[in-house]
């Protein structure tokens, strides 16, 4: 890739996927009010947040971050499954997260910004979310022969994100108001930690040179 060593390209990977919880603890400290048990990420770029152009500019770099990434996967899952069906699906999911939840998350705000942008950014959204969502899945397939480890974490990591994201849908919904179900931030962040861990743990072995 351009002559950039594999590693450098796992580590930028595997960074990007710390940021994405690094970066909104952070920023949240600077929007008053601000509860991370009820409120998703995205509000952090919403159009009265006084931190949303920072948070927007990350969005925007998830798309090309995870399009490399998408490549790097994409060998991978080939190498390990011999499928390039699984290889193509995998690098897929993770081109469209970025495009979705990252690019047009970040270049259409959620809110204070007009009816269309906010639609465009929920389609983005969960769009982007449930390709994302779908990455263990195809991992726990994958890698069954050659690393069954990493494909029992994935199948385990695809069924915890899957009932997060439902957690997630749900925490808006007015039955649910005032319990346990309405903590929406939680179990967005949940759900993508679950997502990504998989994702991280063969960024993590590829650098290492497992």
């Amino acid at each position: 890739m351009g002559g950039v060593p594999a590693r450098a390209l796992w580590g930028a990977l595997l960074l990007t996927i710390v940021g994405e919880f690094a970066v909104s603890a952070v920023l949240e400290r600077g929007v008053p009010g601000y509860d991370s048990r009820f409120q998703a990420m995205s509000a952090l770029g919403a159009g009265d947040s006084p931190v949303r152009l920072w948070y927007r500019v990350w969005l925007v770099w998830l798309g090309p971050a995870f399009a490399v990434g998408a490549l790097l996967v994409h060998g991978e899952v080939l190498r390990a499954s011999s499928s390039p069906p699984l290889a193509a699906a995998s690098a897929a999911c993770l081109v469209a997260f970025g495009i979705g939840a990252g690019v047009v998350a970040g270049a259409f705000p959620g809110s204070g910004a007009g009816r269309l942008p906010a639609m465009l950014h929920g389609v983005g959204s969960a769009l982007g979310f449930m390709a994302l969502v779908a990455v263990p899945l195809l991992f726990g397939l994958a890698f069954r022969a050659q690393e069954p480890a990493l494909s029992s974490l994935s199948l385990a990591c695809f069924v915890a994100s899957a009932v997060f994201f439902v957690l997630f849908v749900m925490a808006d919904k007015p039955a649910f108001a005032g319990t346990w179900v309405s903590w929406g931030g939680w179990w967005e962040r949940a759900c993508l930690a679950c997502a990504y861990l998989p994702v991280a743990a063969l960024s993590a072995a590829r650098i290492l040179g497992a």
